[in-house]
């Protein structure tokens, strides 16, 4: 995000949660998002032609025999929750 602004953003780095609490930092809210069940599957879903890290929180079976997901997705600086359509939404396989 800072660089698509023109700023400088330095290299993630990955740590475990109890050292970064140790240093006085909080989890990320990217990775662990406010109201998200336990129970939610880490999914990508499309957006604006780009893959984003998201939870899926339900599925929702259509009469016309297509499934909607409702998912709670990154979406610039916050996160967004949505109906998308199955064919916007895909495993998560890390």
């Amino acid at each position: 995000m800072a660089q698509r602004r023109g700023m400088f953003a330095s290299t993630p780095e990955q740590v475990p949660l109890s050292v970064a609490m140790t240093s006085g930092l909080a989890e990320c809210f990217h990775c662990f998002p406010y109201n998200v069940p336990p129970d939610a599957k880490p999914c990508k879903v499309l957006i604006n032609g780009t893959w984003v890290d998201g939870f899926l929180l339900r599925w929702l079976h259509l009469p016309d025999g297509r499934w909607q997901g409702v998912v709670n997705y990154r979406w610039e600086t916050g996160r967004r929750v949505s109906l998308m359509d199955e064919s916007h939404l895909k495993p998560d396989n890390r």
